[in-house]
């Protein structure tokens, strides 16, 4: 066996695993565009794209929350000042 294409194997299977990115490393606005992706979706069609983006549903609860604390806590420094 040619130890050049066992190592090609290997390489083949690990980049895939390297283009996806865990939910910690999604920037500000691939989390925004994920939230609006899934804005009005069923349970079950978010669950389907969740799995496409390799996440998870509670990730895009989370960052939908985050979104909304930081945009109240704005609000109300404008309405301050």
């Amino acid at each position: 066996m040619d130890p050049f294409s066992q190592k090609n194997k290997l390489e083949n299977l690990a980049a895939p695993m390297s283009k996806e990115k865990s939910p910690q490393n999604w920037t500000q606005t691939q989390r925004l565009e994920a939230i609006l992706d899934c804005h009005g979706m069923s349970e079950e069609k978010m669950s389907a794209y969740c799995r496409e983006h390799g996440i998870y549903a509670h990730h895009i609860k989370e960052w939908k929350a985050e979104l909304l604390k930081v945009s109240e806590s704005s609000g109300m420094i404008s309405k301050q000042e």
